[in-house]
C-alpha cells in the first residue's frame, strides 16, 4: 500500500472517531485509532489543509475537533 494511501485512510479513520465522539485530545485520538504518531500527524496535516479539522491549543492540552462549513 502507498503512503499516500495509508495517509488518506488515516484521515478517514480520524474524520470517523471525531465525528462520532466529538473534540478529543491527540493523545486520546492517537489511541483510539490505533495508529503511530507519525501517520496521525500526516492523517491529520491532510484534513487540517483540506479545512476539515480544528487543532485548538489548551491549557490541559492539544485538542482536535472537527470543523463545520
Amino acid at each position: 500500500m502507498s503512503a499516500e494511501t495509508q495517509i488518506g485512510e488515516m484521515a478517514r479513520g480520524i474524520r470517523n472517531v471525531l465525528g462520532s465522539r466529538g473534540e478529543m485530545t491527540l493523545a486520546d485520538l492517537e489511541m483510539t485509532v490505533d495508529a503511530s504518531p507519525q501517520l496521525l500527524d500526516f492523517g491529520l496535516g491532510w484534513l487540517v489543509r483540506e479545512n476539515k479539522v480544528e487543532i485548538l491549543s489548551e491549557t490541559a492540552g492539544t485538542k482536535v475537533r472537527l470543523k463545520f462549513n
